[in-house]
């Protein structure tokens, strides 16, 4: 029974992978990065800032605009 739910549960995260993925294609490449460097790197906002040159304001609206957006996708799914 264990070796079933593990499988389940494998197989439920590939698809939630798949979906994120395919909802990131709508994003522009600005938009990607910013996101990745805040959620996969761990970065806040003021450090992706420095990291990318961009004002504050520029990198929290590529940041939260496209999480509404990703979410909008993810639930058309």
């Amino acid at each position: 029974m264990a070796g079933a739910a593990n499988t389940e549960q494998l197989l439920a995260f590939q698809m939630r992978k798949d979906m994120a993925k395919k909802a990131m294609k709508v994003l522009t490449l600005a938009q990607k990065n910013s996101l990745e460097l805040a959620f996969f790197g761990g970065l806040t906002h003021q450090q992706i800032t420095e990291s990318l040159g961009e004002p504050l304001g520029t990198v929290k609206s590529r940041i939260r605009g496209p999480m509404i957006r990703l979410k909008n996708e993810l639930e058309g799914m």
